[in-house]
Parts: C-alpha cells; structure tokens; sequence
C-alpha cells in the first residue's frame, strides 16, 4: 500500500475542500492517509477527519512539538516513507485535486519512473500553457503541489538530508549542500528537492493540463500576509 501525506496546522478552510476533492478520486481508499499535524493544530481539522473517515485507512500523528513547515513535510516523508510500499503522494492542505489526480499520478509512475533513470518526481501542476490532456513533459523543476515521490528517490537522494543541521539552519546548509543555486532559490523543503535536482540532474514530470490547484495563495495565511 502507498501512502498519501497531509501535513497541516492552521487552515481549515482550505483543508476541508482537499479532502472533498481526494475523496472524490476513484481507487482513495486503496491508499493509507496519513495527517501529519502539528501540536498546536486547529482542532477543526479533527472534525474534518472525522467527517471523511467512512470506508478509508487513516492514520494521525501530532508532532511533540512545533515543527514548521519543512521540518513537518520531510519528517511526514520519513514516516510515509516508511510504510509505503512504492511511494508517497504529499499534498499540503491547501490544494484541491481533480478526480483523475490519483489514477494519473500512478500511470505516470508505472510508465515514466525507474530507479535508474533522470525522473525524481511527479507533479500535477504545470509550468507552460495549456495543452492536451493526454499529453505529459519532463523538466528540471520542482513543483510541489499535489506531488508524487518514489520511496527509491527519497531514500537515496532526500533522506539523508532530514536532519537537525538543515532544520536549524535551512539557508546555510542548502547553500553549502549547491551553491551555485544560493541566489534566488528557496531553502525551505521544496528549495532543498530542487537543489537535490539540479546537482544530480534530474526531472520532474508534469502535465500540459493540471490536475492540482493551489487555493492558499487567496487566503489569510498566505507567505506574507498578515493575520
């Protein structure tokens, strides 16, 4: 079984209308959701849970202490990581799926994904303009929205990297791990897989037709807004 990861902590709004739209995918309850959430969480998002619960397999964990964003994602990958069999879907609390998001990210990774090869990842956003619907393209870009990662990838190439070092200085280890990439990159979690990118020079895939959608960026809890 693989696993699909939900971090979250404070936006509510936004969580409910992720998981309306993941219940909605046919073949959800073939996957474990795991809500990784952090332990000063809104206690609404409890009630959401419950009201999803009927005929999927969830799991909770509440972290001991307030991890942050990067710290929560990647010690939620760890965990997922480590009860999946192939690998782990992350999809952040604010982003609402189409109905076909689950049966196309596992197509793509049965039929683009190997150990060996330059695929990393799989998104389910996309960089370029609208295209066909059947139609998928590979660039070195890490669009987090709605991702796919292989347990493989993560293990040989992320994991390692899920350590006090990085989470007590996330600016300076990832400018020392890529340099080159310092200006004009983001070093919380999705900085660091696109570094882990570039330096090894690997792909995302993507679709010419989107099958995610960020709503976060239009609420209150937005990067820099103010509450």
């Amino acid at each position: 079984m693989n696993y699909i990861l939900l971090p979250g902590r404070n936006r509510p709004e936004f969580f409910y209308p992720t998981m309306e739209s993941l219940v909605k995918n046919p073949g959800v309850n073939d996957y474990g959701l795991l809500f990784a959430l952090e332990n000063d969480v809104d206690q609404r998002y409890f009630d959401i849970i419950e009201t999803f619960k009927d005929g999927l397999k969830m799991e909770t964990v509440k972290w001991p202490e307030r991890y942050g964003l990067t710290k929560g994602i990647l010690e939620g990958l760890k965990l997922a990581s480590s009860k999946s069999d192939e690998y782990v879907i992350l999809l952040e609390d604010d982003v609402v799926v189409s109905r076909d998001f689950l049966r196309f990210l596992d197509y793509c990774y049965r039929h683009f994904y190997t150990a060996d090869g330059d695929i990393a990842t799989i998104g389910t956003t996309t960089n370029r303009e609208l295209g066909r619907v059947d139609s998928v393209y590979k660039e070195q870009w890490y669009l987090p929205w709605g991702v796919l990662i292989p347990k493989h990838f993560f293990n040989k190439f992320l994991l390692d990297h899920c350590n006090e070092a990085y989470y007590q200085n996330s600016k300076k280890y990832a400018n020392e791990y890529y340099p080159k990439e310092s200006e004009g990159r983001e070093v919380e979690q999705a900085g660091l897989v696109l570094r882990i990118m570039i330096k090894n020079d690997l792909y995302q895939i993507l679709p010419e037709v989107p099958r995610s959608l960020e709503i976060g960026v239009y609420g209150k809890h937005r990067r820099g807004a103010k509450n």
